[in-house]
C-alpha cells in the first residue's frame, strides 16, 4: 500500500510540475508549428539502479540512454539524451515512467521533463521542452506513441509554440 501511495504521489507531482511549467501565452492554433517524426534507439549508456519491489515490480532510477530523433521540423531533429526513472513490471510490459531529456542539434538544444506509461510493451510518453541557443525562448510539446517501424523506431508528434523568439 505504501508503494502504491508513493507512486501516486510521484505521478501527481510530475503532472503538477508539467502543468505549472506549460506556458499559457501563445497557445492559439496559429502560434503552433506541428511536427511528426520518429525516434530510433541508439544506446543505453548507464543501466541505473534497479530495485526489486513486491509483486514482481521494479523501481528504476537513473537509467541513461540516447536516441536519434528525425522530425519534419529540423529544430527537433538530433541526438536525444534521456534519463529514465520508472516503477513497473518489465516481464509483463507495464509501468509508469518519468525523467528528463535533451535534444541537441547544430541550431541549439531543447531540455525538459517527460512522463509516460507502458502498456503491453508499448510506450506512450509526453514531454515539455524549453529551447536554448538558437531556440532560446521557444517551447515544444513532444509526444511518443507506440507505433513502431521495421527498425524499432517509434512515432513522434508534437508542436513548437512560436513565441517570436528563436527566429
Amino acid at each position: 500500500m505504501k508503494a502504491k501511495m508513493r507512486l501516486f504521489v510521484v505521478v501527481l507531482m510530475t503532472v503538477a510540475l508539467l502543468t505549472a511549467l506549460f506556458p499559457t501565452t501563445g497557445l492559439a492554433m496559429d502560434n503552433k508549428t506541428y511536427y511528426t517524426g520518429k525516434e530510433c534507439p541508439v544506446e543505453i549508456t548507464e543501466m541505473g539502479v534497479w530495485t526489486p519491489l513486491p509483486h514482481g515490480l521494479f523501481r528504476v532510477t537513473g537509467l541513461h540512454s540516447w536516441h536519434s530523433d528525425t522530425t519534419t521540423d529540423p529544430r527537433l531533429t538530433g541526438a536525444d539524451y534521456v534519463v529514465v526513472n520508472a516503477v513497473g513490471d518489465p516481464v509483463a510490459g507495464y509501468g509508469t515512467f518519468w525523467g528528463t531529456f535533451e535534444v541537441i542539434n547544430d541550431g541549439g538544444s531543447w531540455s525538459g521533463q517527460w512522463v509516460g506509461r507502458e502498456e503491453n510493451g508499448g510506450f506512450t510518453i509526453n514531454g515539455l521542452l524549453h529551447g536554448s541557443g538558437g531556440y532560446d525562448g521557444l517551447v515544444a510539446n513532444w509526444g511518443l506513441r507506440p507505433i513502431y517501424d521495421e527498425q524499432g523506431c517509434v512515432a513522434l508528434t508534437g508542436y513548437i509554440v512560436e513565441t517570436g523568439a528563436g527566429n
